[in-house]
């Protein structure tokens, strides 16, 4: 076949067959308010599944133990450098570190020279870190109160994530805002 050869053919639909469609609805625009609410009501369900999956709470509980996790391994690594450089571990009053220049205990989230420009503060504000010496400061503990009660890390020595040595140290377990169910200690002992 050669171009000249091509012919095109013109589709028609009869006129009956169109009045038949527009009747039946599917000439006209748009969605009729049944079609609407049915596709309402199947987003509303999908959102619903998608939350449930995503379960935006507990991703914020994880990330705000992350944060609390990596703030008191960093805190524990300025005290190790705090015992080289004085031999023992800073004094403690109010579950605080005390400055050793001033001897007045140092806030959550205020400035620890030369060791932290601030010390960390909890990211929630009805918790807070726990710091404890002990053995004439010889020994310490920090805890932390984790909200993802799932969190493999937590204590689980005296009880439902009760770190054991808050009994030890007559700690109060509610002490860090929530349960003290996080810690760590100096190398010389174990939370």
């Amino acid at each position: 076949m050669n171009q000249q050869q091509v012919k095109f053919v013109k589709f028609q639909i009869p006129a009956m067959h169109v009045r038949n469609m527009k009747k039946n609805g599917f000439l006209e625009k748009g969605l009729t308010l049944i079609q609407v609410i049915i596709f309402l009501g199947v987003i509303v369900v999908i959102g619903g599944f998608v939350l449930t999956i995503i379960n935006p709470t507990q991703r914020i509980e994880k990330m705000n133990d992350a944060i609390r996790k990596n703030d008191i391994k960093q805190l524990q690594k300025m005290l190790e450098e705090y015992f080289r450089d004085r031999a023992r571990y800073p004094s403690s009053k109010n579950y605080q570190i005390v400055d050793f220049k001033t001897n007045i205990p140092i806030l959550w989230g205020n400035p620890w020279i030369p060791y932290m420009n601030f010390l960390p503060k909890d990211p929630d504000k009805n918790r807070k870190y726990i710091y404890f010496s002990t053995n004439n400061n010889q020994t310490y503990y920090l805890y932390a109160s984790l909200e993802d009660s799932s969190d493999p890390e937590r204590c689980l020595s005296a009880g439902p994530g009760i770190c054991a040595s808050l009994q030890t140290n007559n700690i109060p377990p509610m002490a860090c805002g929530g349960i003290c169910n996080f810690g760590v200690s100096s190398p010389n002992t174990s939370p």
